[in-house]
């Protein structure tokens, strides 16, 4: 048996796959701790987890050096009280304290990316890890490593052995965060589209973000009274009558009820997103934000277009005549994988962690 620390970083996209993780814990014999920064605790409802909080780390802020610090003094009361065996980062600067502090304390680091460009924090901690994990063949050449496991990031219980439901469904969603750029599309489309224009898409999901909620609502209020639309009357009575349905949410905690509907996914490529995708074997037309550390979602967009013939990518600035080329085309795709996937295995997760 062994206490594990996952140290994680402030977005859903490190942190979940922590929990998918420690609700294996108990099967292998391990007690699971969380450390997570301070923010996760407004950001994320989180029930039923042994979490901890630090500091959020922010480079930039003057008070950086004092807030690691802090975290390294957090850390070392955790390792000591918790009696932690070995802390597992994945790969947000807000894992380094930790890190380090492993190593001080001759306790095992195992290091988890979800991006096909590894991570600048997975990358300095490599050489001194006992193992690293990372999600395609074309990872290692970024990894200082010999002892490397290839495979996906884990995902959410809810998606393991997924019944699929109608796929029906155009989903839109940015991420934790949000994305105006997804949300600006999502109207594009819903302003143009009526549901004989795309084949058996009956309904729109778009998830908006807690900060774009109101906005893009206030934008679908006037579409839907048609205002900012210049048609002939013979048009309007059809739209009135065959409007499609749309759905909006903030934020959406479950998103594997509305992913089983969905026959075409539209949304950011973050590395916890594509995992979920290719396990599900969902279409996806794939955003990936063009501001991200070392624009690694470009790598993961491209990559994943490489092994699954269901996931395209298109870059901002975004153009609606060949979004709506690439949906149309995905959706009369049948899903199949082009490369071997390895997916993330617990079997082999756990046996690493008692060797």
């Amino acid at each position: 048996m062994a206490n594990l620390l996952f140290v994680v970083g402030s977005t859903g996209g490190h942190l979940y796959p922590a929990l998918s993780i420690s609700q294996h814990c108990s099967k292998y014999n391990h007690s699971c701790f969380i450390l997570a920064p301070k923010s996760v605790e407004k950001k994320l409802k989180l029930e039923n987890h042994d979490i901890y909080f630090q500091k959020d780390l922010y480079i930039k802020s003057p008070f950086f050096i004092l807030d690691f610090l802090k975290n390294i003094n957090i850390s070392l009361k955790t390792l000591e009280n918790k009696k932690i065996d070995a802390v597992v980062s994945f790969g947000s600067i807000s894992s380094i304290p930790a890190s380090i502090t492993a190593k001080i304390k001759n306790r095992k680091l195992i290091v988890i990316d979800q991006n096909t460009l590894p991570g600048r924090t997975t990358r300095f901690l490599s050489p001194f890890s006992n193992l690293v994990i990372i999600p395609f063949e074309e990872s290692k050449k970024y990894i200082k490593n010999k002892n490397v496991i290839v495979m996906l990031s884990p995902i959410r219980e809810e998606f393991i052995n997924l019944e699929m439901g109608k796929e029906d469904t155009l989903l839109f969603f940015g991420g934790s965060l949000g994305s105006r750029t997804i949300n600006n599309l999502a109207l594009e489309i819903i302003k143009k589209i009526t549901p004989h224009k795309i084949k058996n898409i009956n309904k729109i999901v778009v998830i908006t973000g807690n900060r774009l909620f109101i906005e893009f609502q206030n934008e679908i209020t006037k579409i839907k009274e048609l205002k900012e639309l210049e048609i002939s009357s013979d048009e309007l009575k059809f739209i009135k009558e065959n409007f499609i349905n749309i759905s909006i949410y903030k934020y959406c905690s479950n998103i594997a009820n509305i992913y089983k509907d969905s026959a075409l996914v539209i949304s950011r490529s973050g590395g916890s997103t594509l995992a979920e995708l290719l396990y599900l074997r969902k279409r996806a037309l794939l955003i990936p934000y063009p501001y991200a550390m070392d624009n690694h979602q470009l790598y993961n967009a491209q990559t994943a277009s490489e092994y699954a013939n269901f996931i395209d990518y298109i870059q901002e600035p975004i153009d609606l005549d060949t979004s709506l080329e690439k949906i149309e085309r995905l959706i009369n795709t049948v899903p199949q994988y082009k490369k071997t996937i390895n997916f993330f295995n617990y079997d082999e997760f756990f046996e690493k962690i008692k060797g």
